[in-house]
């Protein structure tokens, strides 16, 4: 697991294909862990294991470096990437503390970190919103709730 923990923001960067090669090769461990026919369904071995998929992962881990790096727990290089949509223009909106993704005209500049990392912490944050209704909520706790509900296990 700590393979695919690692960087795995920077994983989100892949193409299916090669996420679904990683996916496989966690097919196999979660096999040899619960010595698990070759036909046993994935789904039925990551739930008997309490593991998220490899995307599920990507997406959990994205969710949480791009946090730390909103609360001011990374390097300032970073959060100079991300911009409030109140500091773009004077009045109120009803996402105002979403962050402002850049406008990209082509398809593969939109293949970034602070693009794709950014539209999914504030799909994130807009779920944790609906939540929260007033309470304070772990973040973490709530993204794997997140993460389960609108990325399930195929």
């Amino acid at each position: 697991m700590p393979h695919f923990n690692y960087c795995a923001s920077v994983l989100l960067l892949l193409s299916d294909s090669q996420i679904n090669d990683f996916q496989k090769v966690m097919n196999r461990y979660a096999r040899l862990m619960l010595k698990a026919e070759f036909l046993t369904p994935r789904v039925e071995m990551l739930q008997k294991l309490n593991w998220l998929s490899v995307k599920q992962t990507i997406y959990l881990n994205t969710i949480l470096f791009i946090h730390r790096i909103a609360i001011g727990l990374s390097p300032i290089y970073l959060q100079q990437h991300m911009t409030k949509t109140r500091e773009c223009h004077q009045y109120p909106t009803r996402r105002n503390d979403e962050y402002k993704l850049k406008h990209y005209t082509k398809a593969s500049s939109q293949n970034s970190l602070f693009y794709k990392g950014l539209k999914l912490y504030n799909e994130f944050t807009r779920y944790k919103k609906s939540k929260s209704n007033g309470t304070i909520l772990s973040n973490k706790s709530v993204a794997i709730e997140f993460v389960k509900l609108n990325y399930p296990l195929e």
